[in-house]
């Protein structure tokens, strides 16, 4: 026994989707810069805003506060501040971080000295936030 099945209007059912996929794409990649650059802005916002509760020390005749362990890293020369960047890296992906590596062992610590985190705190601050944006522009997109 042999059955036959001929659907009809399949290529436009299949346009359908790819121009949906399409669609998808602008808005998931709008979704992510836009919450890339939120993100830069919280990083930077814990930078200058603190709470910086760290020794207070003087270097060229003025008194700088220093972070303590676990809080953001307390500014002070700006160089810092002016390495953190957002940039696109791909239709759907983006980089959050800085150009100086000793970002890295702000963030994470050395053997010499604790955690002053801000890239973490700061993106597990905005992860719902990007979920809703998610869902909200897919379901916009589709419907």
């Amino acid at each position: 026994m042999r059955i036959t099945v001929d659907l009809q209007g399949a290529d436009k059912l299949i346009s359908q989707i790819e121009r949906a996929a399409g669609a998808l794409d602008g808005v998931i990649g709008d979704v992510v810069m836009d919450t890339a650059a939120d993100l830069e802005a919280d990083i930077k916002l814990r930078h200058q805003q603190g709470p910086h509760t760290g020794e207070l020390y003087r270097r060229g005749g003025v008194v700088h506060q220093s972070s303590g362990p676990g809080e953001s890293p307390a500014p002070d020369t700006g160089t810092l501040m002016g390495s953190i960047f957002h940039e696109q890296d791909g239709p759907r992906a983006a980089i959050v971080g800085s150009r100086l590596a000793y970002a890295l062992y702000l963030e994470y610590g050395t053997t010499k000295m604790r955690p002053r985190p801000m890239w973490t705190p700061a993106a597990e601050q905005i992860r719902p936030v990007f979920l809703k944006r998610m869902a909200a522009a897919v379901d916009g997109a589709l419907s």
